[in-house]
């Protein structure tokens, strides 16, 4: 049958977790115990990746951040989140992290918190395009109606670069 209940769904990433937690455990690199704990929040995994993380030693867990906020963000934690975002720097950051922690500011403490903390992601390149969208969405609700529109012409594709370095080269 093509209907599939939600707890049929919620069991089967259950046991996918089960199965998945010996390869989380015993990763080869934080790099690969992240992707997979990523894996784990998508597939409803939220408090059992949580309990992961927070079981970690603090010397090991520097990289988990991002991943315990997202599962704190699940799990209807958003203020909890938020504090770890704060902290996080930009480089530990990965697209959807950044997303998530703009969103959730922007909805618990309004438009200036989130588009202070957006302004700290200024990669442009592709895997960074809805994040520069979301800048400029918050700057044209600001009513910066420049920067909005030099961000919307950098995830349009339709950057003046020969405006932008020299106008980067007057200041």
């Amino acid at each position: 049958s093509s209907d599939v209940c939600s707890s049929d769904l919620q069991g089967d990433s259950a046991a996918a977790w089960q199965t998945a937690t010996p390869a989380v455990a015993n990763a080869p690199n934080h790099e690969t115990q992240v992707r997979w704990l990523r894996v784990g929040i998508d597939a409803g995994q939220a408090r059992a990746v949580l309990s992961f993380v927070t079981a970690q030693s603090p010397g090991d867990r520097g990289a988990l951040v991002a991943v315990e906020a997202l599962a704190r963000l699940r799990m209807g934690q958003p203020a909890e989140a938020v504090a770890l975002f704060t902290n996080l720097p930009v480089d530990r950051f990965e697209p959807t992290d950044a997303l998530a922690f703009i969103d959730t500011l922007d909805a618990l403490s309004g438009m200036r918190p989130a588009r202070q903390a957006a302004s700290r992601f200024t990669r442009a390149d592709a895997s960074w395009i809805e994040v520069t969208a979301r800048r400029a969405l918050l700057a044209s609700r600001a009513g910066d109606a420049r920067e909005s529109s030099r961000l919307s012409d950098l995830v349009h594709g339709t950057d003046r670069s020969e405006e932008h370095t020299s106008e980067l080269q007057s200041h």
